[in-house]
């Protein structure tokens, strides 16, 4: 009788210590990052640090563990910086005397396409100031206010409204004013 009090108690204590080390070996539970109350809401303060030139309202929707341009590349910053800098790429400034600003960046019209992708119709206005010459001395010759938009497809981590993923689905942006 003794040694099967032995026997269970010893069993008892490595049962104890099986489960204590078990419980060590599993990362201890975490939520998920929850970046937004909607997709709508998350692509707005992202736009909103594009436009400001401030990475922190684009880090506060990102995925955990993403980079913010691993967002636009799939993982490759470099790829991402190239996808990256469309965002701010205005189609007509491309000579030497001309110089866009973005006055404004917002998204006009989101749609689920059902793949995990939300299309994200986004509007831009610029203010495009051209220079009498390459040197840019004095005042701008004019100043014209652009509006062009363009289509991204923006993945969002399930449940949290997280980006993961933003790509240009049009090859450029097109004028509508």
């Amino acid at each position: 009788m003794r040694l099967h009090w032995r026997l269970f108690n010893i069993l008892l204590i490595l049962l104890v210590l099986l489960a204590g080390c078990a419980t060590m070996s599993q990362p201890p539970g975490r939520t998920p990052k929850h970046c937004s109350d909607s997709p709508q809401s998350a692509v707005v303060r992202f736009l909103e640090g594009i436009i400001g030139w401030s990475l922190a309202p684009i880090r506060l929707v990102i995925a955990e563990g993403m980079t913010i341009l691993g967002v636009f590349g799939g993982g490759d910053a470099k790829k991402g910086w190239e996808i990256a800098k469309q965002l701010y790429h205005h189609p007509e400034v491309l000579d030497g005397i001309s110089e866009a600003g973005i006055q404004r960046l917002e998204p006009v019209e989101l749609v689920e396409l059902g793949n995990g992708e939300t299309r994200v119709l986004l509007e831009r206005e610029d203010a495009v100031s051209r220079y009498a010459d390459e040197r840019r001395l004095g005042d701008p010759r004019e100043v014209v206010e652009k509006k062009f938009r363009r289509n991204f497809a923006v993945r969002f981590q399930e449940g949290t409204n997280c980006i993961t993923a933003v790509r240009a689905m049009d090859p450029q942006w097109v004028r509508t004013e």
